[in-house]
């Protein structure tokens, strides 16, 4: 059975060479030096820093996961500390989706780490969902109208379907009364997720942590325009 860490070098240079990288490539996407890489693959250095494993994951376009465990053999079995589970189980635990951590342990700390990402769960979901919204919004419903950046900039201050300076953009300067109801729905659709996202933020804020904003107009847009290249959510009535 494989121990954690053990096949880690072996990771790194077999993602290595499906990329067609050489080892000063992925020195430079790094930022560490050849020396290590080539110490790395030799099996010189065992010991890698967190930050070096992270830096040799993003340059090879992994996640630290892959590097860490087969991930191709979800039930070969690993050793996580004292306990042996399968790789599957393992990824999970090591982003702390896993059911086991939480049924072999009862601290505080393990409590505390559960409701901080039941929390980012809930904020994570909630901003995907707000994003996609908007980019049907923007670039389907709105598109040429004129509104998208003005209705952007409502939406980020807090303006919901209900708000007068929204029903007015929407009804007096979109002709068709069609779009300009699902223009609405989508807006309270927003405005929906956007109450789920405080609930995650307020539960994050009792643990101590700092959610940041749900979006202010450029975000949106940003993330809006990432949607819609994406082809999420083109479709209008």
């Amino acid at each position: 059975m494989a121990h954690l860490g053990e096949t880690v070098n072996a990771r790194i240079k077999q993602f290595r060479l499906m990329n067609g990288m050489n080892m000063q490539e992925l020195a430079d996407r790094a930022g560490i030096s050849r020396a290590v890489i080539v110490n790395i693959e030799r099996n010189r250095k065992t010991d890698l820093t967190f930050s070096e494993l992270v830096a040799i994951g993003d340059a090879l376009g992994v996640p630290l996961a892959a590097l860490v465990y087969q991930i191709e053999k979800p039930r070969a079995g690993v050793m996580v500390g004292r306990q042996e589970m399968d790789v599957a189980e393992a990824v999970r635990t090591l982003v702390g989706t896993g059911d086991t951590l939480w049924d072999v342990h009862d601290e505080p700390a393990t409590d505390f780490v559960a409701d901080v990402l039941d929390a980012t769960g809930k904020l994570t979901e909630a901003q995907s969902r707000v994003s996609s919204l908007a980019a049907n919004l923007f670039f389907s419903v709105l598109k040429g109208s004129g509104l998208e950046e003005r209705i952007a900039i409502l939406l980020s201050n807090g303006y919901t379907h209900k708000s007068p300076e929204i029903r007015e953009l929407l009804y007096e300067q979109i002709v068709e009364g069609e779009r300009a109801n699902y223009a609405l729905f989508l807006v309270e659709q927003i405005g929906t997720e956007a109450a789920r996202w405080s609930e995650g933020a307020n539960q994050l804020r009792e643990l101590g942590g700092e959610p940041g904003p749900l979006y202010d107009a450029a975000y949106m847009w940003r993330n809006a325009e990432i949607q819609q290249a994406d082809g999420v959510d083109k479709a209008t009535p």
